[in-house]
């Protein structure tokens, strides 16, 4: 699958998923709340792991900056042109 995930976005994503987990981990008894809460640190675990949100593929969205996709390739004309060929992120 191609990637529609950013580095900032993953970064961000790990970051709330290690809070909603820690909110998890250190209530005495969580509630379905927590629960829940666990649950989407998971998805966000998985999909900042991975690069690809199922969400951001249905409503086509895409947080990748110039050169970060798996299609980026430099341009053939002069090594210092930062032009991507058949780059398909932004």
């Amino acid at each position: 699958m191609k990637k529609n995930i950013g580095q900032l976005d993953g970064v961000i994503r790990i970051i709330i998923a290690f809070v909603l987990a820690y909110n998890f981990y250190t209530t005495p008894e969580p509630n379905s709340l927590e629960t829940i809460g666990m649950l989407v640190a998971c998805y966000l675990t998985v999909t900042a792991t991975f690069g690809n949100d199922v969400f951001y593929r249905l409503f086509n969205i895409s947080t990748l900056k110039k050169g970060e996709c798996d299609t980026c390739k430099p341009c053939v004309n002069c090594a210092s042109c930062t032009e991507c060929i058949g780059c398909e992120c932004k």
